[in-house]
Order: structure tokens, then sequence, then C-alpha cells
């Protein structure tokens, strides 16, 4: 954000925001975890030809580090913010809270009902109230990410019941 002088005008130095932090430091964490996971790959003379759903880590951890990077340098633009009000703490915290309950609630009921249950509701505390947008973004990242995940790419996820059904 850029920050006004005394006459009211804007002073073009750009101040730290919290955007650029976060993303910063999660793009210093995903780089440091890619460092230390591909100097155990080593060993192989190419990492893509050993592709296999173990690898499915390595790939996410890729991703964190590229969306990290990506917020990163959108953060250091100036003007980006300028527009959209500030997402206070009180708004944040229920979000934080959902978020923690759903990744505890896993280890008892599985992935689907608690990622199913938690992300309706993260979607409706960020004021998605739209019942097609909201109905189509629940399906696609809550079952329809199970069923790709467990399903397609029979990637073991934690289960509700012991055969793996839920």
């Amino acid at each position: 954000m850029n920050s006004p002088d005394k006459d009211g005008a804007v002073n073009p130095r750009r101040e730290l925001n919290l955007d650029t932090a976060i993303s910063g430091v999660a793009l210093l964490a995903a780089l440091g975890l890619l460092v230390i996971t591909l100097q155990d790959k080593r060993a192989q003379v190419n990492i893509a030809a050993a592709d296999a759903p173990a690898d499915l880590p390595l790939i996410l951890l890729g991703l964190w580090a590229l969306l990290s990077a990506i917020i990163f340098i959108r953060s250091l633009m100036p003007g980006q913010y300028e527009d959209i009000a500030p997402l206070g703490l009180m708004r944040q915290a229920p979000i934080v809270l959902i978020l923690t309950v759903t990744i505890l609630a896993m280890l008892s009921f599985g992935y689907l009902i608690p990622v199913s249950v938690g992300l309706a509701l993260v979607l409706w505390l960020l004021g998605e109230r739209r019942p097609l947008a909201f109905g189509l973004t629940w399906l696609v990242l809550g079952p329809g990410l199970w069923a790709l995940l467990h399903h397609i790419l029979q990637i073991r996820l934690p289960s509700l019941l012991s055969g793996g059904l839920l």
C-alpha cells in the first residue's frame, strides 16, 4: 500500500504489506523444501521418468512454490490492492479455525466428510451466496477432488471406513 504524506498526496514509497511478507515466507519455505526433497532424488537421472503417485507431494510442492512466487511478485506491483477492502482479523479467524478443525477431523472421519463440510463453511464465510457458483465450487473442490484423487489417481487418502469406500 502507498502511504499518504502530510498533504494527503500519495507517497511513491512502497510499504511492506502482509501479502508480501506471507508470500515471501511461503516462497522461501517452498524453495527450501524443494531443495531438500530434490537432493534425495538426485540419484535418479530423470525425475519425470520415475513419475508415480508417491511423487504427488513433490508436484504439489512445486505448485506451492510457483503460486507463492506469483503472489509475491503481484504484491510488489503498485496499486494492486487499492480497490479491495482488507479482510480483517475477525473475518480471518473463523476461516483459520474452520480449516484447523477440518484438518483435525480428517484423522477421525476421513477426507471426504470433513473437507466437504469445511469447504461449504469457508465458501459461506467468504461471501459466496450464488447457488450455482456455490454448488459447483463445492462439488468440484469437495467430492470432485476426492473422487479424482481416490478413484482416478488412486492416491490413498484418510478414509472413514476401513475398506476405503469413504
